[in-house]
């Protein structure tokens, strides 16, 4: 039995689409789907005993459906958004939410305006690793924390160039747009909100007009920076995220599945100094970030407690990139 009844929708069933459909069939009701690929919408629909529509506005006038999940290509996230709040239903886009931040802000207004909830799913926050090392880092005496370094990448595949996501008109950007959001996001989460003090955007590989590699260093009000890559020049997937402190250092490796296992190390610094003590955790098994996001999302609506994550968390991660992309551009 789940939280909540309650009806869902699902505009978009691509890859992402097809895992959010999966994770709201888990908890709670997923009524209808729409996909403009009419074998998505039947694939998702059928797996989780939704029915298609052939028009999204369909979801939108559907009195049975609460809330709506939108996994579309980047250019239509806002547009859409704004219909599905208008329609009086709450919202959850797949990041980054929009192409531009002015339509994040937008989206914000409108839901409070409408007393709808509203946010933009960035799963990761929810990894083992991640939410292990965040209670880390507010409970136990690490001496504070001095920078974080983190790299994500992938390597792309035949004809990665053509894709809708290195289309700057739909995508609003490249690499930094797409995983380097995560990153900057996660940053944020464990170090506290940052500013952009240097990006290099990078086409080293791919015969794209949006970036391929992307190097930033941000900085918070407390000057704690973090130093951030991500590529898709990687050839090799890799997630790789350490937080330095004054008495110890974090280290995360791997999401799981082509990333490698997913662990944290902890290397504990002896008041004497030398070699550190090392505590190894490993988290095996499916990828249950999706379905903790969808868990947290419902808890929001119903008013219960919430682990992480709101449309103003979706809005510093967006500054920083709309101020990577205008880099040099003052």
């Amino acid at each position: 039995m789940g939280l909540l009844v309650i009806g869902f929708g699902l505009i978009g069933a691509g890859l992402i689409g097809q895992r959010r459909a999966n994770c709201i069939s888990s908890m709670d009701k997923l009524i209808a789907v729409y996909d403009i690929n009419l074998t998505n919408s039947e694939l998702a629909a059928k797996s989780n005993h939704a029915v298609v529509v052939g028009d999204y506005k369909e979801i939108l006038n559907n009195p049975e459906i609460g809330a709506v999940c939108v996994a579309t290509p980047h250019d239509s996230l806002a547009r859409i958004g704004m219909e599905v709040l208008n329609s009086g239903k709450h919202l959850i886009l797949e990041k980054p939410g929009a192409i531009q931040l002015s339509e994040l802000v937008a989206l914000k207004e409108l839901s409070t305006l409408n007393s709808k909830s509203l946010r933009v799913g960035y799963n990761h926050r929810y990894h083992p690793s991640i939410m292990k090392l965040k209670q880390i880092l507010t409970t136990s005496d690490h001496g504070g924390i001095i920078y974080l370094r983190a790299r994500y990448g992938h390597g792309g595949r035949l004809g990665y160039e053509k894709e809708w996501r290195m289309n700057k008109s739909i995508s609003g950007g490249g690499e930094l747009i797409d995983q380097g959001s995560h990153l900057i996001d996660l940053s944020n989460f464990l170090v506290g909100n940052s500013s952009l003090k240097f990006a290099d955007l990078n086409t080293f590989f791919w015969a794209s007009d949006v970036e391929d590699n992307a190097f930033l260093l941000l900085e918070n009000s407390s000057g704690i920076k973090s130093y951030l890559h991500v590529s898709c020049t990687e050839w090799k997937n890799l997630f790789s995220m350490e937080v330095y402190c004054r008495k110890s250092k974090f280290e995360i490796t791997g999401l799981g599945g082509s990333y490698g296992i997913e662990k944290l190390t902890e290397f504990l610094m002896p008041p004497e100094m030398g070699p550190p003590e090392r505590i190894d955790h490993e988290f095996h098994g499916a990828d249950a970030s999706w379905i903790m996001e969808t868990k947290d999302f419902i808890n929001e609506i119903t008013n219960r407690e919430v682990i992480s994550t709101n449309i103003d968390d979706a809005i510093a991660t967006f500054s920083v990139i709309d101020s990577a992309y205008n880099w040099g551009k003052q």
